[in-house]
């Protein structure tokens, strides 16, 4: 099956990690036999404003994935949504009847993201089945205008499939807007494979492992770090580790020096996929008390690698993180979590990380994730037929 998918957003040279997700999951179709194309028509943020391939057509291979990219800075848009949609919509019909001439016409598309599908649904270009898929923050907050609502409406009313990423965003959609039940779905986010590769094992002291955004707030960093520091003093065995960057990476890192904790708590940035299988794999127990999610990939990425998990209920984790797996805290405070993360080393024997990783095989495997597609396919295309 021939399939073009259109990221929301996507990775530049100076930001790699940016939508990398959609990449992988483009690579998955393509690994079980699909033959998939990259069309790549996002704008570029402030970081990527003066990029050497703005404004130009390229054809590249993008890690053994075919792509198309016309890309822009988006200097003045977020103010002119409708100028936006315009151009956006002029960029994809340019992409699309490059990859179409180049390739011939897909059987299917798929967008990930409201905005982005909305430009490519209102271009009228397509005659294929589309499958829409949400996965932002801002949706599942309701933080949206009211010319995004409209937007939205629109990708659930054309698209063949409107997909959500997890049971919390699908009932934000339905109540923005005001659509049955029927009319949406939840598709949950894949885990690489690369995560069930268990071939390192634990073989130090107790260890805490954190995968997040350093944000302070949003991804409860600060929280995680008193929370350590409360339960654990200085003398005892037992580690945290914390993976990742952001805007709060230096206030966090002098936050843990002010607590004189940093023989225990160790920030190691942002490392390659490979690195933070390899630390978690080594690591006993996830913790992240995030206050929202829409989905969670660090969730099944733990448990790929049969960790158990602590976390708190914050729209992505409750369809993850069930008791067999970790523990689901309600509106936690530091001491909540000082007491999960002091109890759970007494009682990590309950969980078996083979069982963990086995489940989240089943339930968020590549394997899962591309019959899902391709049942949704076929059965448009069947319909199709009978029409």
């Amino acid at each position: 099956m021939r399939i073009f998918i259109v990221p929301g957003w996507y990775k530049t040279r100076k930001n790699p990690q940016n939508g990398i997700f959609f990449l992988e999951q483009a690579k998955m179709l393509q690994q079980f036999g699909h033959e998939v194309v990259m069309l790549d028509c996002t704008e570029r943020g402030r970081r990527d404003y003066f990029a050497s391939d703005n404004y130009r057509f390229v054809k590249k291979n993008e890690d053994g994935l075919l792509t198309y990219q016309l890309c822009y800075a988006n200097w003045f848009l977020t103010k002119t949504p409708r100028l936006k949609r315009l151009l956006a919509k002029h960029r994809f019909r340019k992409l699309y009847r490059k990859a179409v001439y180049d390739n011939g016409k897909p059987e299917g598309v798929i967008c990930h993201g409201f905005i982005m599908a909305n430009n490519v649904i209102s271009s009228n270009e397509i005659d294929s089945p589309i499958i829409v898929i949400e996965h932002s923050s801002y949706v599942l907050n309701k933080k949206l205008s009211k010319f995004q609502v409209s937007m939205l409406k629109e990708d659930v009313d054309r698209a063949d499939a409107f997909m959500c990423v997890s049971n919390a965003l699908k009932k934000a959609v339905l109540e923005m807007t005001e659509k049955d039940n029927k009319t949406i779905s939840v598709i949950p986010n894949p885990v690489n494979s690369l995560f069930f590769d268990h071939s390192i094992e634990a073989d130090h002291c107790f260890r805490f492992i954190c995968v997040a955004t350093i944000n302070a707030e949003s991804k409860g960093i600060q929280t995680l770090i008193e929370a350590f520091c409360m339960a654990f003093d200085c003398n005892e065995e037992v580690e945290l580790l914390i993976l990742g960057d952001g805007k709060d990476y230096n206030a966090m890192r002098d936050l843990i020096k002010k607590k004189e904790r940093t023989n225990q708590i160790q920030m190691l940035g942002r490392v390659p996929r490979e690195s933070v299988r390899d630390h978690m794999l080594s690591s006993d127990v996830f913790v992240l008390p995030s206050k929202y999610e829409t989905f969670g990939i660090a969730y099944i990425e733990a448990m790929a690698c049969g960790l158990p998990i602590i976390t708190q209920k914050n729209g992505g984790s409750e369809q993850i993180v069930e008791p067999d797996c970790g523990i689901l805290l309600q509106d936690p405070t530091v001491e909540d979590y000082a007491g999960a993360m002091k109890s759970i080393i007494g009682d990590i024997s309950i969980y078996d990380r083979e069982k963990i990783s086995e489940k989240c095989r089943n339930l968020y495997s590549e394997k899962a994730y591309v019959s899902r597609i391709e049942t949704l396919f076929k059965g448009f295309t069947a319909k199709r037929q009978e029409q």
